[in-house]
């Protein structure tokens, strides 16, 4: 058996053309490359193989009717292109692997549950559904974070899945029994919700089913990110000895010297721009990979964000005002608000982001009340640097324009963009729950669907609408003064 898995990109996103060569054997590779050299699009182009879901985390700005994406391995060959709404393949014999995929903070499963409610929900949990997390999970959280095995020997997780979707989690979330009372895990550092939901996967898909003799594949995009570098080796050395004990292949992208350093040569890929392309270096040393990462890629600003929402906005106010000159600007969609400002803390407190880089969040301007009450009366957070959208979140604003204070021009744009089959009215005039804004979001996007209109289509486009029709220069100010300091 060939044990290559070989990816060709075509006029995708910003990758003009480009081909990789992956080894499916048992071992530790990594992928990594300066900003901008397209690590998490490759990640997510070779997921497809163990996610049937996959590209449509590609939205219509990203691929043409010319983008053409080939999988080979052993003999087979899918060619992947666009059609209509969806990606049709070439072939029904579909290249797949046992594995899982655990992606970026904006479209893995780290933050699947990380909002508002769902840390209310974990908030009102009670100990009678739930019991000791796996040893495997205790022992090497431990081990990974603080270089013991018993730190979190008091870790519990809800007792089976389906209690956890009883209780309307979209994952199984896991708790620490304190002297002060039970903690959930969206009150966790961004380092412990991370790796608690990466080993848990490890556990579930690999550690609890039976040792196959075929490789199995794992994916991890941005694997050190809230990570201290002294938590990073001992996360690649528990990596190497599942990979050899369980034949696993695991890639990674990542940006971490200390990372790199314990991966040989040879299984480094490391994405460089080279005119109007990205070429492939392998093998590539470590001194050279970050070398370039370092030396070139160190942002100026990062900009934390609750979602693409405010991503869009800030993006926009960026480049219209020409506050990009001689910086380097990097805007992260984080998840809920309180994962927003956890993040900023953690990265502010590690200096994660590096020397000289200076971390703000811009936070809905729904949750301002809220920060005020439980955070800065109380003396919390002073130390970062936050500010707030002028608009609510992409939900409540929606709700409000549409259903309770109708704003004419906007109801009438939307309709006559998105709602063209059956009318925008008919599909509010059919809405039950009126008050209810995320229920009303998820009715608008069902009926979208039922139109042939994606949410990753829909959402761009009225960001886009929203931006031009609010005041933002307030948010300029602040974005001015932040970045002359």
């Amino acid at each position: 058996m060939n044990n290559i898995l070989k990816i060709k990109i075509e006029r995708l996103k910003h990758i003009n053309s480009i081909e990789l060569n992956l080894p499916i054997k048992k071992g530790l590779y990594a992928i990594t490359g300066a900003n901008g050299t397209g690590k998490s699009s490759i990640m997510t182009v070779v997921s497809k193989v163990i996610r049937k879901s996959a590209f449509e985390v590609f939205q219509s700005q990203d691929y043409s009717s010319n983008s053409r994406i080939t999988i080979t391995y052993d003999g087979k060959e899918n060619i992947w292109t666009k059609a209509n709404r969806s990606w049709s393949c070439s072939s029904s014999d579909i290249i797949s692997f046992e594995g899982f995929y655990e992606g970026s903070i904006i479209h893995g499963m780290r933050f699947s549950d990380a909002n508002y409610d769902a840390l209310l929900k974990a908030e009102r949990v009670n100990d009678t559904i739930l019991t000791d997390a796996d040893s495997f999970v205790q022992h090497y959280l431990s081990y990974i974070l603080h270089g013991n095995t018993d730190f979190y020997k008091n870790l519990k997780r809800i007792k089976h899945k389906k209690i956890a979707q009883h209780k309307a989690f979209k994952g199984i979330p896991y708790f620490i029994e304190g002297t002060n009372g039970t903690v959930n895990q969206f009150c966790m550092s961004a380092g412990e919700n991370m790796l608690i939901s990466l080993l848990h996967m490890l556990n579930v898909v690999i550690i609890r089913r039976a040792k196959l003799d075929d490789v199995r594949l794992i994916l991890i995009d941005e694997i050190e990110l809230a990570l201290h570098p002294s938590a990073i080796i001992r996360l690649v050395d528990f990596l190497q000895k599942i990979a050899t004990d369980y034949n696993l292949a695991i890639y990674f992208s990542s940006h971490s010297i200390e990372l790199l350093r314990k991966i040989k040569p040879s299984n480094i890929f490391h994405l460089q721009k080279e005119l109007d392309n990205i070429t492939i270096v392998n093998p590539c040393y470590p001194s050279y990979a970050t070398r370039d990462i370092y030396q070139h890629s160190g942002y100026d600003f990062l900009i934390l964000v609750e979602d693409v929402l405010a991503k869009y906005i800030l993006e926009n106010i960026i480049d219209e005002n020409a506050l990009y000159k001689s910086k380097l600007i990097n805007i992260l969609p984080s998840g809920g608000w309180k994962n927003v400002l956890r993040m900023q803390d953690d990265i502010c407190k590690s200096n994660l982001a590096g020397v000289g880089t200076k971390v703000l969040s811009v936070l809905d301007g729904d949750v301002k009340s809220d920060f005020e009450t439980l955070y800065e009366q109380k003396g919390f957070y002073t130390n970062l640097t936050i500010n707030f959208l002028p608009i609510q979140s992409l939900e409540k604003y929606l709700h409000e324009k549409i259903v309770i204070n109708k704003d004419t021009n906007f109801f009438k744009e939307i309709g006559d963009r998105f709602f063209r089959v059956k009318p925008l009215k008919e599909v509010v005039d059919s809405f039950s729950k009126r008050n209810d804004g995320k229920a009303f979001y998820k009715y608008l996007i069902k009926n979208l669907n039922e139109q042939g209109i994606d949410e990753n289509v829909f959402v761009p486009k009225v960001c886009e609408m929203i931006y031009k029709k609010e005041d933002m220069s307030k948010l300029l100010t602040f974005l001015q003064k932040t970045f002359q300091n």
